[in-house]
């Protein structure tokens, strides 16, 4: 440095801050309030500009979160929750990236770090003009109104006409191409001898750094259709949404995130949107050294965004290698539909859907319902809307998960339910699409062994769709086809990496439930020695062990569960079983009493009465749910997931088995009895 010196990081100096601030090409007037960035003005508010001064004021030093809530919020007490969405905010603002950033690096469960060099100036340099790019919200407005005045066309008048604008949902058909092409280049064309872990991704989702308020839908739901349409090449593992979104929430670190899920390749990319603008960057890593293999950034506006998908697939294909039929990869990244306005109405629900994964608010679903209805009645041959319809449709009326006065049933939700994927199914794009909806329409409607051969024909051509074989496997299983259960979920061990915690605690559930219990076992103590602390595996152990009567293991995995964050319900489950595997009923007592105490509680219940030795009253309050037609889901979550569950108690529910192509397999002892009274 010359002429200039590093700010000092103590409190006593705090006053004394120098009046003017530069890392790099962001300065700070403390005074004026202003920020430039690259010579140009940038708007934050008044916590965001404290948050940044804070931070410049301490460069290359971790602060912890307590000291920045402290120094930025002024002793009021606020949750850490709080300084997230600051910072997140903040990053938006600088155009900054939490996975690879240019100003603010977080430090994992400790706090942030400003990491510039950040040296005193005299003056901060003359604002550039604002670009057509960066004008006010008003002039933006004018200026969609004008561009709208002088394209008369169906683009112009989507009804959903709010930021971004429909024209941009245009783009994602062409950057979801872009992006598979691309991981085909560079993950398909390895040899033969490249061991199969190296043809394998996840997507993370793509972090949206526009201004603007309504935009958040697209990179969510970007991120959701980039991570179907590579699913959809069968010589590719990619991993699944949920379990990305797990190790995502771990670390930032890409190697990390890569690790847990035992890929070989990360994608991850930005969104930003301006006005009539629109940039996405995109990159793909490789996880063995955090190299980038292949980023590109696509600036469009509405004149050349149409273009994207030409311009750019048929570049990229004309360099694939010819066992990569770049028509095929054409096709599978398709988005199914011609109308733009049917396509924005499903990416929002699509991101709505997403949305209740992480955060478990039902109210998701009913905001969804309603976009994704649109989307299909805009375009009748819009296979995966009509798909995604049905799926909210079943969770939407599913008692367990939402609680609905209205809620349809019996035949009248059959039929609903069925209309919804016989119309995805005559609309899909190809046989093993309409595999795959057929799978989930049958198993839906208790068509059990139409849905395992379904299921057959999709997994031949997709092999590694983690989800699909989880399904095959609770199809086998309902239909009491437990050893060739057994032999999908083994399939399975050799495919998923002991990395991913997710779904190898999923794992621990499916051998379970196919009654393949000493490799269940296995499977708990590999996962729980990888990851010891991850609350799905140490439930799912927890059953594993006690069903192997290994009382000394599912004691220490108890003790651990009782200091997780695992759910009410789920604790107070682990500590009644418990109690009954040491012997302990008097301990057990209250507990199940609580569990049994409600009236319209089913499930809890009878696991509850089962540990307890109950059998009268554990059949006794299901006998209520049995009726003609399509089981309800109660019992057949119960069929499913319970090994010792005997539908041969039921007279309705036994006889759709039997239809449906089914067994009745003797049922397994509980995995758990407490001492009799």
């Amino acid at each position: 440095m010359t002429d200039t010196t590093h700010t000092d990081a103590t409190d006593a100096e705090a006053n004394a801050a120098p009046l003017l601030l530069a890392g790099g090409r962001l300065s700070l007037d403390p005074v004026g309030s202003r920020v430039l960035l690259d010579g140009k003005p940038i708007e934050l508010g008044g916590r965001s500009f404290t948050l940044l001064h804070t931070l410049m004021r301490h460069p290359m030093q971790l602060l912890a979160k307590d000291r920045l809530i402290e120094l930025v919020w002024e002793g009021r007490a606020v949750s850490d929750a709080v300084l997230t969405t600051a910072v997140r905010d903040l990053r938006r603002a600088l155009n900054d990236s939490a996975r690879r950033p240019l100003w603010i690096k977080t430090e994992h469960g400790r706090g942030y770090r400003f990491i510039a060099d950040v040296q005193t100036k005299r003056s901060l340099p003359e604002p550039s003009p604002p670009t057509g790019a960066e004008l006010s919200m008003p002039e933006q407005r004018e200026s969609r109104a004008a561009i709208a005045t002088q394209r008369a066309t169906p683009l112009a008048v989507s009804p959903f006409r709010r930021l971004p604008p429909s024209w941009l949902i245009a783009g994602i058909a062409g950057l979801g191409l872009v992006i598979v092409l691309a991981a085909s280049v560079f993950l398909g064309e390895r040899t033969s001898a490249t061991s199969a872990i190296n043809r394998s991704v996840a997507v993370l989702d793509f972090e949206n750094l526009s201004a603007e308020d309504d935009t958040a839908w697209f990179a969510n739901a970007l991120s959701e259709e980039l991570t179907s349409a590579l699913t959809r090449v069968s010589d590719l593992r990619v991993a699944s949404r949920r379990a990305t979104f797990t190790a995502s929430q771990d670390s930032q670190d890409l190697q990390d995130i890569a690790h847990h899920l035992g890929v070989a390749n990360i994608l991850e990319g930005t969104v930003r949107i301006s006005g009539d603008q629109v940039r996405v960057t995109v990159s793909l890593v490789s996880a063995s050294d955090g190299a980038q293999v292949w980023s590109q950034s696509y600036d469009r506006d509405f004149n050349h965004l149409l273009s994207l998908q030409t311009d750019i697939a048929t570049a990229v294909a004309n360099t694939l290698d010819t066992a990569l039929d770049p028509d095929t990869l054409v096709r599978m990244a398709s988005v199914g539909t011609e109308s733009i306005a049917a396509y924005e109405a499903y990416m929002r629900g699509q991101a709505l859907m997403a949305q209740f994964w992480q955060t478990g608010r039902s109210e998701s679903w009913s905001r969804a319902q309603p976009l994704l209805d649109r989307a299909r009645s805009i375009d009748p041959d819009f296979a995966q809307a009509h798909a995604a319809s049905a799926l909210v449709f079943k969770y939407s009326n599913t008692p367990s998960l939402v609680m609905r006065a209205d809620a349809l049933s019996g035949e009248a939700y059959r039929q609903e339910y069925a209309a919804r994927m016989d119309a995805a199914i005559a609309a899909a794009r190809d046989p093993i699409e309409a595999a795959s909806y057929r799978a989930l329409r049958d198993f839906e409607l208790f068509e059990l062994d139409a849905a395992r051969e379904a299921l057959a024909t999709y997994l031949t051509a997709r092999p590694y769709d983690i989800d699909a074989n989880f399904q095959h496997s609770n199809t086998l299983v309902m239909l009491g086809r437990h050893e060739e259960a057994q032999q999908v979920i083994r399939r399975l061990a050799e495919i998923i990496p002991r990395e991913d915690a997710t779904n190898r605690s999923l794992l621990i559930q499916h051998a379970r439930k196919s009654r393949d219990f000493e490799f269940a076992a296995t499977l708990s103590r590999e996962t729980l020695t990888d990851h010891p602390f991850f609350g799905v595996a140490l439930v799912e152990a927890h059953w594993a062990f006690l069903f192997i009567d290994a009382v000394d293991e599912a004691r220490e995995v108890a003790a651990r569960i009782e200091a997780s964050q695992v759910g009410r319900i789920a604790q107070m489950s682990i500590r009644l079983n418990q109690f009954c595997a040491d012997g302990n009923r008097e301990e057990a007592v209250p507990i199940a009493a609580e569990m049994t105490n409600h009236p319209r509680s089913f499930i809890v219940a009878w696991y509850a009465y089962r540990a307890l030795g109950d059998d009268d009253a554990a059949y006794g309050r299901l006998l209520e749910l049995d009726a003609p037609g399509t089981p309800p889901s109660r019992l057949r979550t119960l069929l499913l997931n319970d090994p010792s569950f005997d539908p041969a108690r039921f007279e309705h529910l036994s006889a759709a088995l039997v239809e449906a192509g089914g067994r009745l397999t003797e049922p397994t002892q509980p995995a758990v009895r407490c001492p009799p009274a």
